[in-house]
């Protein structure tokens, strides 16, 4: 506790706050919640993102079945998906569509 009142009053010093009285620690106390919930949602939101895409690739693969009588193993994902867009080169796409033709 010594030391978090010396580094109380460093901050004190620095920025004219008391991070130990009760208005800082109510804000703090928000600013943690905050943080704990952005952090929580950032996190289901991939979740969703993973299960929306497989169920998505479930419907499709179903449609194929039933209009073709196979499925084709659809995706949209390519040699470039895990790579960002600024380090593939026009000339890489191009030739890719290319050599696909």
């Amino acid at each position: 506790m010594t030391d978090l009142r010396v580094w109380s009053a460093e901050i004190e010093d620095l920025f004219g706050m008391d991070l130990l009285s009760s208005k800082s620690l109510k804000y703090l106390s928000r600013f943690l919640a905050v943080v704990c919930c952005l952090a929580f949602v950032a996190c289901k939101s991939s979740y969703y993102k993973k299960k929306t895409d497989k169920d998505v690739y479930s419907i499709i693969e179903q449609i194929e079945s039933d209009l073709f009588g196979e499925s084709s193993e659809f995706t949209v994902y390519t040699a470039y998906s895990d790579r960002k867009p600024d380090d593939i080169s026009s000339q890489e796409i191009i030739e890719d569509r290319n050599f696909k033709e």
